[in-house]
């Protein structure tokens, strides 16, 4: 959502016009404004930590060989 991409911005710090400029984002071919691409880590992140419980957490940490 817009709130979404100016809350990024504002705690990134990152302002490009991409991501907060519509009439920079269509001149540039896009329909609208660019989220921020570490929204989506963002949003995993929390899949993950608030969603998934600790036995499903485990098991894509196995699947995804990741070790000590």
């Amino acid at each position: 959502t817009e709130q979404l991409i100016d809350n990024f911005a504002n705690l990134s710090g990152d302002y490009n016009s991409f991501h907060m400029r519509v009439d920079f984002s269509r001149q540039k071919g896009f329909n609208d404004r660019i989220a921020h691409g570490n929204i989506l880590c963002c949003g995993l992140s929390q899949l993950v930590g608030m969603h998934m419980g600790t036995t499903d957490v485990m098991r894509v940490i196995v699947i995804s060989g990741v070790q000590d």
